[in-house]
């Protein structure tokens, strides 16, 4: 997306693709149109996993004062494993699936226990919320400076990875 909210479709990128490259190489508009549909079938799959939402998120948020606080965020699908509820008290497993629409899980020479999904509760959520300093690695972002007068503001805008 652009700094004024425009985000092209993907006709626009071929348009624009194809008419740089029959400026720059000749061979015609039509020519590498054809050359860039090519390549979007080829990639298509992966460009729309890169794109797709994620299931998991964590929102940072910096009020000035220092480190940020975080949210973490589940829009998993209502039959994700990270929707599942069980009885037992297992507190480690090995394997783990669904089944006839019901998680499971076991160790590998045990037996499977069945449980039921509950989209209310989220594992990771939890294991996020209760675990100390849960994230580690890198993330670069870009960001807008706003000059306040005698010093400036920086927000963050956009993940840049």
């Amino acid at each position: 997306m652009s700094a004024d909210g425009y985000t092209p479709r993907t006709q626009d990128v071929r348009q624009t693709w194809a008419e740089e490259q029959d400026t720059t190489h000749g061979l015609g508009y039509d020519a590498h149109a054809a050359e860039f549909d090519r390549w979007l079938a080829a990639h298509d799959a992966e460009v729309r996993e890169a794109a797709a939402p994620a299931e998991h998120t964590v929102t940072a948020t910096w009020d000035g004062g220092g480190w940020p606080t975080y949210r973490f965020h589940c829009a998993a699908g209502p039959q994700s494993l990270c929707h599942a509820v069980y009885d037992c008290l297992c507190e480690e497993w090995d394997v783990d699936g669904v089944e006839g629409g019901r998680p499971w899980h076991a160790l590998d020479d045990g037996p499977r226990h069945v449980g039921t999904f509950n989209s209310d509760v989220c594992n990771l959520r939890d294991w996020f919320e209760n675990t100390d300093d849960p994230l580690h690695g890198e993330l670069t972002f870009a960001v807008d400076a706003d000059y306040q007068g005698d010093f400036y503001l920086f927000r963050p805008t956009a993940a840049t990875r």
